[in-house]
């Protein structure tokens, strides 16, 4: 992982896949990402196949600003994420989704 500094720098951010089934809240990536600087700047996951578990973030509190699941296959179709997983996620009253309202 490269980190080309803070005056360049307003996000720090990552693309994961990780292997279906898996149940995370990402929390060792957000540490690992949070060591490249001491500057205070926010942390998402720019690009993600399987979405994190929105239980788990609500417990363990790893405050990332966004993620992004990648289109198509990952949310298209149950392969990678359920429809279940998607509305619990998008729904939860733990993260904020444009426009604001329920996923349905």
């Amino acid at each position: 992982m490269g980190y080309p500094g803070d005056d360049v720098v307003d996000i720090l951010s990552r693309d994961l896949y990780k292997e279906k089934g898996t149940k995370t809240d990402y929390l060792k990536e957000y540490e690992e990402l949070i060591s490249v600087t001491a500057a205070k700047k926010p942390v998402a996951l720019a690009e993600i196949g399987i979405l994190p578990d929105i239980d788990m973030l609500r417990k363990s509190r790893v405050p990332w600003c966004y993620y992004m699941v990648w289109s198509k296959g990952f949310v298209m179709t149950e392969e990678f994420n359920s429809h279940e997983a998607l509305c619990r996620n998008y729904g939860s009253d733990y993260a904020v989704t444009y426009p604001a309202g329920p996923f349905h």
